[in-house]
């Protein structure tokens, strides 16, 4: 069949064995490079959700991106100490949900000062940029793994 041909076509090389269809692990490592790229990517469109949520009055695009900017460092910093973290013990499965709580609260705290609204409006706007940038993220990382998987062979 055709789709059993193209699955064996895209992970007979991402296997350990040869010959061994292996689609998880392709996926899983694909994405795993792949992350990085995909938000540099999306980080003009984080400041356009920004700067559609927020007043055109007051703030420039720049501001929107300059504050873009700074969160992804950060996120870079907390995500990168949470691999080294995982990938030097077995706390893998609380580690990774702790540090993405912990930038989602740092997302809502720097939105409430930085734009300096009310704790309500900040937790809609908060919520609708989320939702929205979740959606950019997934098609993004879909993707960005269905590129990197086909030219990777």
């Amino acid at each position: 069949k055709l789709q059993d041909y193209f699955l064996k076509y895209m992970t007979i090389k991402k296997s350990k064995y040869p010959g061994e269809i292996n689609l998880a692990a392709a996926v899983q490592d694909e994405l795993k490079h792949s992350l990085p790229k995909s938000f540099f990517i999306l980080m003009p469109f984080f400041a356009f959700i920004l700067w559609l949520l927020y007043s055109k009055k007051y703030y420039f695009f720049y501001h929107h991106l300059v504050f873009t900017i700074h969160y992804y460092c950060v996120s870079f910093i907390v995500y990168s100490l949470a691999l080294f973290i995982t990938s030097k013990s077995d706390t893998g499965n609380i580690v990774i949900p702790i540090s993405m709580l912990a930038m989602s609260i740092y997302l809502f705290v720097a939105m409430k000062i930085f734009y300096k609204q009310g704790y309500l409006k900040t937790w809609i706007k908060f919520l609708i940029h989320g939702f929205i940038n979740s959606i950019a993220i997934a098609i993004a990382l879909g993707i960005v793994v269905i590129i990197g998987l086909i030219g990777a062979h």
